[in-house]
Order: C-alpha cells, then structure tokens, then sequence
C-alpha cells in the first residue's frame, strides 16, 4: 500500500506542469477587497482577449465542432484514470477519432507540439481553448462580462474570393442583393430554424427550402449559388450560407453609377368642359352641402377651440373638412384660405360658418323669436346634388333630333325603357315601395340597354346625349330618369300607375273581436 501511494503521487508531480510556464492554465487568484470591481472587470476582459487568441490548428477544430458538437472533455477524460488532465499521443490521437474531428497530420504535429507536457499531451487546456467557441471561462468571478455568442469568435475563411471573376455568379448574386434591399431580407435570419448551433452550414435540402426569393431566382442559377457555396463535411453536402450574406451585404454597399433612362411624364390635356357647378362661388357650394346634410359646422370647429375665440388653424380647418366629408377642391381651399385668415394666418371659422348658416337661418333668432325662417327650397342644395355640362347650340339641336328618332321608336313600339335600366341600378330593389335608388347608370351600361332595346344609336350619338344627361360633374354616370322623361310620352303616366294611389277605407266593425281584444261570440253558439 505505502509503495502504490508514494508511485500515484509521483505520477501526479510528475504530470502538473511547472508553475508559471502555461498562464492559460493557471486559475487566477480572487482580487482583493481593497480594489475595485472595474479593475477586476478590466484584467478578466484582458485575459478573455487573450484567450480567444489561438492557434490556427485549434481554430481550425473550433470550426469543426461548431458543426457536429462534441464533448472531448469526456472522452479524454476517459484515458486519465487519475484525473491528471494529461494524456499520451496515441490516447490524444485516438480520443480526436472517436470525437470524429478530422485533422490532418500537421495540424496533429502542431497540437501535440503546443500542448506537450514531459512527453505527454495537456488535454485539459487543449479543451479549454477549443470549448472558448462555445462558453467563457472563469465566467463566475466577472459577473459583468459580456458572452459573445456561441461561434461569433471563430474566424472563417471567406469564400467570396473564389470564382469572383466569373460574371454570371456576380450578375446573380447582384439580383439577390437587389431582391433583398428592396424586400428588406436578411438573408442569414432565413435559416437559423435550420443552424441550431450557430455554424453558418445547412444541408443543401434546407437551403433550397429557406431561401427567400426561390420564386424569383431561376433553377440553374439556384444550382449555381449551391455549387459556388458547397461544403464537404462528414461526407455531407453543406452550403455556407452565411458567406453568400456576407458576398450580397458586400454587394449592397456598392452603389452603381446612376443612369439617364428615357422617362415619360403623364401630363393630362386640358378639359374643354365646362360645368354649371362653376357658375356658384365657393359659400354656395358649402351652403348646398351643409343644407342638404344637415350639418352642424359650428360644434366641430369648437371642439378644437376650447375658448371660444373664433379662430382655428389651416390643418384644423382640413381636419373638420375631412370629418364632415365636404368636397372641396385645392383651389376652393385656397379661396377660403385668402379670405376668412388673419395676418397671423389663422382662419376665422366664425365668420365663415356664419356666412355659411345664412342659407337657412337667421342670426340673432333668439333675440326674435317671432320671425319666421323660410324653408329652405330645391335650388338651396342643387350646387351639391347636380352639375351638367355646359352645351352650344348646334350640340341642343344635335341632342334634340337624336331623341326625336328615338321617342318616335318609343311610341310605335311601345317600349318601356326605364324597366330595363332599374335592372342595372344598384339601389333599385324589385317588388319593394322603399326602394332607394340612384337613377343613374354607366355609359356602357346605357348603351347596352339601348342595343338591347332596338335603337339604332351610334357611338357619337350616345357620347351628345352622354353630355346632357350626365349632371353628377363627370361624364361617366348618367341620369336615365331624366332621359326616359325626355323620350317617353307616358312616363309620368306609368309612374301614376306604379304608385299606390288609392284612397284609404274607413275602419270597419271587426266580427271577431272588440275594442278591447275580447272575442266575440259565434251567433251559432248564442242561439244554442
């Protein structure tokens, strides 16, 4: 037993390197309580500094294990039966086989050349330099340290220098670049459901599944980028996808020389059109919209007025035009700006609702409460309901001979034709009183219903007679009331007939029930 005990602690004394040779295995000693934590702080990011500084044949196993982890740790481990942290060439060379970590004879060399101890192999700070990819040591003491994500200091080789000169690869990664600065794509993001371990390398199946723009991208051009990008581990295909980031943020940045193209502006023609809206001044057209709404212009301006002083600003005044929906042009804005602003370029909205309620009611009508207001009459809101066109004389004499032809047609054959334009109208609703409709139509709309009713009409004919019966202040809707009244002899009389005008009865005795809700009795049964 003494001489087992005294050779075990030879073989420990024997196998603990010297002290001071390697300062990446010796633990530091606790800072004392007289100095301050941001010293401490400060030596620990230094020593993690140096640490991250390794050998390229370490680096080289840092990028292997980020692939396929692998706790060497443990399988070393198992070649030291007394926990030595030491192990020989062979059981060094035969743990890095059975952890599956390919290296090649040089790199082997230079491992066993850097972590040499009296013959032997110090695995215990081999593990602590590769396991720096995935944690930080001592990480206990400095609290305050940042932890870098797991594969961040791993240096990788750039593959963007490969094949840079080929002009069809360039001109597709151009592409992709372009795709993702206008979509927004950041391409690494699309596949890290597939990187759990943070590698930048997925199979060439989860590529082509992740990638963003596979709709966009052709398939030889796909194959191509998978090709350029291919990696060859563990007898896998694995594409290096964060090298293709890096090569389309490099493309980014490069901003190409901006070209003149051939560009056409629209600039519409002036309309020769002339409407009868233009004949009211702006108050009119705010009195006719106000009137026929049954607005209250005065409480919505007050709501941004909380002291009552009469005075709003311009986007206040944009505000209520836009709550109460009133159509007004910019140039009809602008009037109003020039004429109700003050010199510190507020609106005067008091004013202008004043003049704007004078339509339909009196001022001061408190003070007279005996004064009638009048009634407020069609022609108040017909600058918000219509707006014809503005026609010449040989355009009336035109219109009237074509709707001659057509009332002639209308009575020989005795056609109905408003039955067959309500079928086109959106608020008619058939075998129903309260129907609300809208009386117009659209031109096709009405040149279909005149094809189909057998007038010979023609392209220029329709267009005059568009002209006189469009009154919504476009050429697009036409009033085809109006039209069959023009054209047809017994309109209003088929309307009379439509319409329920007979006169009501006078309510009889009820036999069956009272006043009161009680039941009369059968005479039949009163006689029995």
């Amino acid at each position: 037993r003494f001489l087992s005990g005294a050779c075990c602690c030879l073989a420990r004394r024997l196998a603990r390197p010297p002290p001071g040779k390697y300062p990446m295995a010796d633990e530091k000693r606790p800072a004392s309580s007289g100095s301050s934590t941001t010293s401490a702080d400060s030596s620990s990011s230094s020593a993690s500094s140096d640490m991250l500084k390794v050998s390229p044949a370490v680096a080289a196993i840092q990028r292997e294990l980020l692939t396929h982890p692998v706790r060497l740790r443990e399988i070393l481990g198992d070649f030291d039966k007394l926990r030595s942290g030491c192990c020989t060439v062979a059981q060094f060379r035969r743990g890095l086989d059975l952890g599956r970590v390919r290296v090649t004879e040089d790199q082997f060399e230079a491992l066993v050349r850097e972590f040499s101890v009296n013959d032997r192999v110090d695995y215990n700070r081999f593990v602590q330099q590769v396991e720096q990819v995935f944690l930080v040591q001592g990480l206990e003491k400095t609290p305050r340290q940042l932890v870098p994500s797991p594969g961040s200091t791993v240096k990788r080789a750039s593959r963007s220098a490969r094949n840079v000169e080929n002009p069809a690869l360039h001109g597709i990664l151009h592409r992709i670049a372009m795709y993702a600065k206008t979509r927004g794509v950041v391409l690494k993001y699309c596949f890290n459901s597939f990187d759990q371990n943070n590698c930048g390398l997925v199979t060439e199946a989860q590529f082509r599944r992740a990638f963003p723009f596979d709709a966009l991208v052709p398939e030889h051009d796909l194959q191509t980028i998978v090709d350029h990008y291919c990696e060859v581990r563990d007898a896998v295909d694995m594409v290096d996808y964060r090298a293709l980031h890096e090569d389309i943020d490099q493309r980014q940045l490069w901003n190409p020389v901006k070209q003149n193209f051939a560009t056409s502006t629209f600039v519409p023609s002036p309309s020769q059109n002339r409407w009868t809206s233009e004949n009211y001044s702006v108050e009119q057209k705010l009195q006719a919209q106000v009137a026929e709404r049954r607005i209250r212009l005065m409480e919505y301006f007050q709501d941004f007025d909380p002291l009552r002083k009469g005075h709003c600003t311009v986007g206040q005044l944009r505000t209520v035009c836009n709550i109460v929906r009133l159509k007004l042009s910019e140039e009809e804005l602008e009037h109003i700006l020039r004429t109700y602003s003050r010199v510190d370029g507020l609106i005067c909205y008091d004013a202008l609702v004043a003049v704007i309620d004078s339509a339909f009611t009196l001022p001061a009508l408190e003070k007279t409460p005996r004064v009638r207001v009048p009634p407020m009459v069609p022609d108040l809101t017909y600058p918000a309901r219509r707006a014809h066109l503005k026609l010449t004389e040989e355009e009336d004499l035109l219109i009237d001979a074509v709707e001659a032809v057509i009332r002639d047609r209308i009575e020989t054959r005795r056609i109905e034709p408003l039955q067959m334009f309500q079928d086109f109208d959106r608020g008619h609703v058939a075998g129903t009183k309260k129907a609300v409709q809208e009386n117009h139509c659209t031109r096709q709309q009405f040149s279909r219903v005149l094809s189909a009713q057998g007038f010979e009409v023609t392209t220029a004919e329709i267009e005059m007679l568009c002209k006189r019966y469009c009154d919504l202040g476009n050429l697009d809707r036409i009033n085809y009331r109006e039209f069959c009244a023009a054209v047809d002899v017994r309109h209003e009389l088929r309307i009379a007939r439509t319409q329920d005008i007979s006169t009501p009865r006078e309510p009889g005795k009820n036999k069956y029930f009272t006043r009161n809700g009680q039941i009369i009795p059968s005479p039949r049964w009163q006689t029995a």
